[in-house]
Order: structure tokens, then sequence, then C-alpha cells
């Protein structure tokens, strides 16, 4: 595990409220328009096995700990047709950040308390674990991989 302060960390990865909309390739124009997807694209191995994927590769950063910043980031990606993932970036977050009152030992070593910065770096983590992330089964549409839009959130709670 990468870090050692895991012990006190609970990742909350929820995917049944994830949400995935499947685009086909528009042969005449090449653009990209949203239709359901007769088959979903999906981690290798499933949903216990991108939570076992995400429980080891994620990092919850030593300042969002010492900032006690919690909250939700939703990620949002595009799954390509060999199972790459692209455009990986944030869509929205909540954050919420109980300390901020800091002893002269703790602002030498992190600096002033910063809730902005707590709560970017942890989009920032949750956008390093999806780019870890190995390729995924893509979406199928009339028997051939499709490119597929999905969101995946992220729980970040102390505990």
């Amino acid at each position: 595990m990468a870090n050692n302060s895991l012990a006190r960390i609970s990742f909350l990865i929820l995917f049944i409220g994830a949400s995935s909309i499947g685009y086909a390739q528009n042969k005449e124009d090449q653009s990209l328009k949203a239709i359901p997807v007769e088959r979903q694209a999906n981690y290798p191995g499933g949903h216990s096995a991108m939570n076992k994927f995400i429980l080891e590769n994620l990092e919850y950063p030593e300042y969002s700990i010492q900032m006690e910043a919690e909250g939700r980031v939703m990620v949002k990606f595009i799954v390509e047709k060999d199972g790459r993932l692209s455009n990986i970036k944030v869509v929205g977050t909540t954050c919420n950040c109980q300390s901020t009152r800091w002893s002269k030992r703790k602002r030498k070593k992190f600096g002033e308390p910063n809730k902005k910065k707590a709560c970017l770096l942890i989009e920032k983590a949750s956008v390093d674990v999806v780019t870890k992330m190995p390729n995924w089964n893509p979406a199928v549409q009339r028997e051939k991989p499709v490119r597929m839009f999905f969101q995946l959130p992220l729980h970040f709670e102390l505990y």
C-alpha cells in the first residue's frame, strides 16, 4: 500500500451510482453520437477487481489527511474501442476540510492550512488512479467495439 496512513483511511467506492453513455461513431462525419450500447465497457475482472485496484493504487495525499479533507470526486473518461482510457478529467467535487487550525510544528512541515490545495490534491489523486488503470473491456454495439463515456465517483473518508 502506497500510503503509511492507510490504516486511518476508508475509501468508499460506489459503482451503483456510476453513469455511462455509449458513443457510436458516425461513418459519414466521424462524429460521436450518444446511444444506448448493447454491452457496456467494464473493468477487467468486474467491480471487485476495480475496487481492489483502487484500494491498492489510490494515494490519499498526506496534506489532505492533515487538513482532514473528505468528499467525493467524480471522474469522467472515455473507454476507447481498444479499451484504453482517454479524456480523463474531474467533472465535480464535493470537499470538506475539518482541520483549519494547525500547530507551529504542523505549519513548519506543511505550510499554512489551505482548503483549496487539500481538495485539489484529492482531485489529482483521483485522476492519477484512473490513469494507472489497465485497459478496460470496450463497449460493444452490433458486435463491434465502440467508444463509451464513463463517470466514476470516488469517495474519500477519514475515520
